[in-house]
């Protein structure tokens, strides 16, 4: 800052004016099935932990609540389902796109993968990594409906 009054006053009002996006991003939602506890929880929460790590998306509040018919508009809206399977034990863990309710991946995750925090970790980030990159499905999704509207 410098002692001009005038110059001090732009350069605050440039600093402080608000961030606007041209462009809107995928949105996400983590959530996993009921019962709210155990294994499905926990990895639920890694996934939404990791994600914090991507500008490629924005990051729902409310995990534990299901996207809602009138909230569907966009085609950017899409919801990380993590359930438990008893046999064989297993983690299911499901993409969906909330407008048109396809299934971009399945995937099952064994206990076996899962015995400790640093597996849940790893298995988290992994899949996060596939999902979320600029090559990722979600990316992989709107690049294919796109191409095909066009």
């Amino acid at each position: 800052m410098t002692g001009n009054i005038e110059a001090n006053a732009t350069l605050s009002a440039i600093i402080h004016a608000p961030q606007r996006i041209s462009h809107a991003l995928p949105r996400l939602t983590v959530r996993s099935t009921w019962p709210a506890a155990g294994k499905a929880t926990e990895f639920a929460n890694a996934v939404r932990e990791a994600s914090t790590n991507y500008n490629t998306i924005e990051k729902t509040s409310g995990p534990m609540k299901r996207v809602t018919d009138n909230q569907t508009l966009s085609p950017l809206l899409f919801t990380i389902e993590v359930s438990q399977q008893v046999s064989p034990s297993a983690l299911i863990v499901t993409l969906v796109n909330d407008k048109s309710g396809e299934k971009l991946m399945t995937e099952m995750i064994g206990e076996a993968r899962l015995t400790d925090e640093t597996d849940i970790l790893f298995e988290s980030v992994s899949l996060v990594s596939r999902i979320l990159s600029v090559r990722g499905d979600i990316f992989r999704f709107a690049t294919e409906k796109t191409s095909r509207a066009v």
